[in-house]
């Protein structure tokens, strides 16, 4: 289980607090890595859990947490389940990426670097597949920052 306090008022805190107040458990531990590939989070709409990896520096876990909860927000289990992801895997990953980039942008963390690398790696620079899922990312990144104390 990841432990935040009740007096904890950082940015993670507050978004971690989103993700339990939709039904999730967040924790950390390690995961079995696949070749070529890091995975520092993980969300199961299944069994309602977030995975986090362990050690990730502040700016980098505050993302990690941004980009599982947009994975929630925009339901992205159901819709892989229903045939409603029409850009599969990698449009729900740049859903997620860019949500969380606009969340965390808003809340004036332009200084961290992690959402804008995140996101640039999995469109591979693709403009067009930003175009499209930045409406969808803005209506997500509204409903989180509308929540926030």
């Amino acid at each position: 289980m990841l432990t935040i306090t009740n007096t904890d008022t950082s940015i993670a805190a507050q978004l971690v607090q989103q993700i339990r107040d939709r039904g999730y458990k967040v924790f950390t531990a390690p995961f079995a890595d696949p070749p070529n590939s890091v995975i520092n989070g993980a969300t199961s709409g299944i069994f309602k859990t977030v995975q986090l990896r362990p050690g990730l520096d502040p700016d980098h876990k505050e993302e990690v947490i941004a980009h599982e909860l947009a994975h929630i927000v925009l339901q992205h289990s159901d819709r892989r389940l229903n045939g409603d992801l029409p850009g599969g895997t990698l449009q729900s990953e740049v859903e997620a990426a860019t949500t969380a980039y606009l969340v965390l942008g808003a809340l004036g963390r332009e200084d961290n670097p992690w959402p804008k690398a995140y996101l640039y790696n999995e469109t591979d620079g693709d403009e067009d597949l930003v175009r499209v899922v930045l409406p969808i990312a803005s209506e997500a990144a509204a409903d989180i920052l509308r929540r926030l104390p």
